[in-house]
């Protein structure tokens, strides 16, 4: 049966290729992400997602693969239908 998953994690973030001074550095993170897609695959290090799956020939696009180390939250949904 197949999963639609809803993940929170935080991703790595590039802030400009300038010069910056250490005081403004300091004051940069990462970014707080929501990522969602149907689940492709899971492995003990990640978890693979698509944003779409044409079910008849098992094929995705818009596939993102997020590290597990940077989840912060995570729901997961059985999804049914005629070709599933």
């Amino acid at each position: 049966m197949a999963e639609m998953i809803i993940i929170h994690w935080n991703d790595a973030a590039m802030y400009g290729n300038e010069s910056q001074h250490k005081d403004d550095v300091l004051e940069y993170g990462t970014l707080e992400v929501i990522s969602c897609g149907v689940l492709v695959n899971e492995t003990d290090k990640f978890y693979t997602i698509a944003m779409d799956w044409n079910t008849e020939y098992d094929n995705y696009r818009g596939v993102n693969v997020i590290p597990k180390t940077c989840i912060t939250k995570i729901r997961k949904y059985k999804i049914t239908g005629k070709r599933i």
